[in-house]
């Protein structure tokens, strides 16, 4: 955007030409995509719809890519409003074992062409969709133009692609995600189109699923690698500082001595609290300046104020005194 956005000003009697009317749109969408591509960082809305979830077809000659939403680097919104198929190619056309990736990126076309005979230079097509194009690529998405979907890792001998978790040679049927141990619905079937397998939460419609632990092998669908739109910080670009996460409440070094009984600690308080509040955070750094063994803990204890003292304890675990770097943050929750 190298001028300022500039919008129609309507008046009683304006005469609106073609080129105003394009103007009235351009300022719409430039805004649009100005807040996404400098607020939000490009990848897949994982919550909107199925996410954009990739399988294989019954027969597994084709990829369906469920509905969903994404963001491109420019800002331009990838709408895929009902589920696609893409036609799988011959393999071993990728010179296997390779590494292949399903895509997405944004394309425009015209529809409904409205032909004036009688004035042909009237004519002209009535609707501009805003498209998407998927593929299958030897290339890997650079996540700006081109949002990844999925990739696969083919074998030398590659010959079909599988959902994560089926036997060899299937590509459909239930899926089977493994979770963590002891946790509830261990091997809980899920539908396969629009899952997430990998590492990534795995995501079914109307549903949340539960994370995968066994990364997919060979000539399966991985997703782990999705890279998810968000809300973009300074963090991104500056590196997050810890003065942009909470408050300081204490920044200062202390002499602690020798000493492993509970007595002999170096305690400090941290703050006194209201009770009716929401239990605080904090944030803790504690560092002997000459290498020493030290430990700490925070104690919660009431006051005569009706309110919450919090403390910190300080305990040297060494023969020697020493000098420490005491930091204590309040994190925003």
């Amino acid at each position: 955007m190298a001028e300022l956005f500039q919008r129609v000003n309507f008046f009683k009697g304006l005469f609106m030409k073609t080129k105003d009317w394009k103007k009235e749109q351009q300022y719409h969408m430039e805004k649009q995509r100005f807040h996404n591509k400098y607020l939000h960082t490009p990848g897949v809305v994982s919550e909107c719809l199925q996410g954009l979830g990739v399988s294989v077809s019954d027969p597994d000659d084709k990829l369906i890519v469920a509905p969903g939403y994404a963001l491109d680097g420019e800002g331009r919104d990838l709408y895929v409003p009902e589920p696609k198929e893409i036609i799988i190619p011959d393999l071993q056309s990728f010179n296997p074992p390779t590494t292949i990736y399903i895509s997405i990126r944004c394309t425009e076309s015209f529809h409904e062409l409205r032909e004036n005979e009688t004035n042909p230079m009237y004519s002209g097509y009535a609707y501009v969709s805003e498209d998407t194009i998927i593929e299958i690529t030897h290339q890997e998405p650079d996540n700006y133009h081109s949002i990844e979907l999925a990739r696969v890792r083919l074998s030398g001998n590659a010959s079909r692609i599988r959902n994560a978790g089926s036997p060899a040679g299937t590509g459909t049927g239930v899926l089977t995600v493994p979770v963590k141990p002891g946790s509830p619905g261990t091997g809980k079937p899920v539908v396969p189109l629009g899952a997430r397998t990998g590492r990534r939460r795995t995501a079914t419609a109307g549903a949340r699923g539960a994370e995968a632990e066994t990364p997919p092998g060979l000539d399966e669908l991985d997703m782990s690698q999705v890279q998810e739109a968000g809300a973009m910080t300074r963090g991104r670009t500056s590196g997050l500082s810890l003065s942009q996460l909470g408050e300081k409440l204490i920044d200062t070094k202390m002499t602690v001595i020798t000493g492993n009984r509970k007595e002999e600690d170096t305690n400090v308080l941290i703050e006194q609290y209201p009770k009716e509040l929401t239990p605080p955070l904090y944030l803790v750094f504690v560092q002997s300046l000459d290498g020493v063994r030290t430990r700490w803990s925070i104690e919660c204890t009431g006051n005569d104020q009706g309110g919450l003292n919090y403390t910190l304890h300080i305990r040297n675990e060494s023969n020697r005194t020493t000098i420490v770097m005491c930091r204590v943050y309040r994190v925003r929750i």
